[in-house]
């Protein structure tokens, strides 16, 4: 438990296999130049190979990558582990190339996945605004039947 609260505010230890991030560069460029560094981003151009890579801060980075013998996309990923030579240019000792099309797939299961998870939440489980909580059903309604008994506004007890 202590080691997970503790992890995330360890910074760079190139001696235990840590290598600086995007992250790490932002915050201070000229540090890490001539030093072994781990960047990750999308890339943005083929000729020259740019990456975009983000921050925790928010800001983009955008690097040059050297030294690669793969070929890659606009729109892939990469994962760039190599030396920062400028602060702007990295050059390659390993990378981890990510097709873009399993990013899309990914959203699009995750999206329908989202859907079936609300569904089910619909059809088992009623919002009962006037009391503000929500009730399990006592019988589980088809998620079409259970749409249109939440947005009905009829009053039952005028039938």
């Amino acid at each position: 438990m202590t080691l997970m609260l503790v992890f995330p505010v360890l910074g760079p230890a190139p001696t235990l296999g840590v290598p600086p991030g995007t992250t790490d560069i932002a915050l201070d460029r000229d540090a890490y130049i001539g030093e072994r560094v781990l960047v990750f981003g999308e890339v943005v151009s083929t000729t020259p190979l740019a990456i975009k890579a983000q921050a925790n801060t928010g800001e983009f980075l955008y690097f040059t990558v050297t030294d690669i013998e793969i070929t890659v996309e606009t729109g892939d990923y990469l994962n760039v582990y190599g030396t920062l030579m400028t602060d702007r240019s990295v050059a390659a000792i390993d990378v981890v190339h990510k097709p873009s099309w399993p990013y899309l797939r990914t959203r699009i299961l995750s999206a329908v996945a989202g859907l079936i998870v609300l569904g089910r939440s619909v059809s088992h489980w009623r919002i009962d605004i006037k009391n503000v909580r929500i009730e399990r059903r006592q019988n589980p309604t088809p998620i079409l039947v259970a749409l249109a008994d939440r947005f009905d506004r009829s009053d039952p007890e005028d039938a």
